[in-house]
């Protein structure tokens, strides 16, 4: 009897594993596609981290304008304690080198 729920488990098991494959090769030809499709518009599709200077600035001078953290961080969906680290490193940044950045 063991040996027949022991049996059963792994053809369940394979038919998962199969179901698993076919979606992975699915999932493959998209990011194929995708990937293409970014190639062709003249993107980089291997580009993961997106360039947050503009957003970063915005946070500064509303922060420099008199909002709270916790009220930027909820426009933002970000915390308060990244928006504090945000604002307090261009605060650093600003003080080494005046004119760098510009928040105007």
């Amino acid at each position: 009897m063991e040996k027949i729920k022991v049996s059963m488990r792994l053809a369940n098991d394979i038919k998962k594993l199969e179901s698993a494959r076919k979606k992975a090769k699915k999932i493959r030809e998209e990011i194929k596609s995708l990937r293409q499709t970014i190639l062709d518009a003249g993107g980089d599709p291997d580009t993961w981290k997106p360039n947050n200077a503009d957003r970063n600035k915005e946070l500064y001078r509303k922060w420099k304008s008199g909002m709270k953290f916790s009220e930027i961080a909820r426009e933002h969906y970000l915390s308060a304690t990244t928006i504090s680290t945000i604002c307090h490193r261009i605060e650093k940044m600003l003080e080494r080198k005046t004119g760098n950045f510009q928040t105007e």
